[in-house]
């Protein structure tokens, strides 16, 4: 990466700084195409449907948490964007029972913490 120097940076009055534009700067994701979320947190409700695939034994489990404390649909959607992230960190196509629970785990330490 080539450095910038003094003169680029110290603007000319006008501008207070450098336009940043070099390799540096580039899009980190240039496969990615611009319609599609980047970070699992970004999903849309649609993403989460297309790529939060979960197995039989995590679908059980996240349903009976819904109903047993009482979660919103947002939330659903929130924990289900955590359990993706757990499951790519595990380096695992679909979201297990395993990955639920502690996306439900972090979702109630959340609740507790903003009492």
């Amino acid at each position: 990466v080539n450095g910038i120097g003094v003169k680029e940076t110290a603007g000319n009055g006008k501008n207070s700084g450098a336009v940043f534009n070099g390799p540096a700067f580039n899009d980190p994701w240039p496969d990615v195409p611009k319609n599609r979320a980047r970070y699992n947190g970004h999903m849309t409700s649609r993403q989460i449907r297309q790529f939060c695939k979960l197995e039989k034994d995590a679908e059980v489990l996240l349903r009976g948490c819904m109903t047993e404390l009482g979660f919103s649909a947002r939330a659903h959607d929130k924990i289900l964007r955590v359990a993706r992230t757990i499951a790519d960190l595990a380096g695992s196509e679909t979201i297990q029972a395993e990955h639920v629970g502690e996306a439900v785990n972090y979702r109630l330490l959340d609740r507790e913490l903003w009492k």
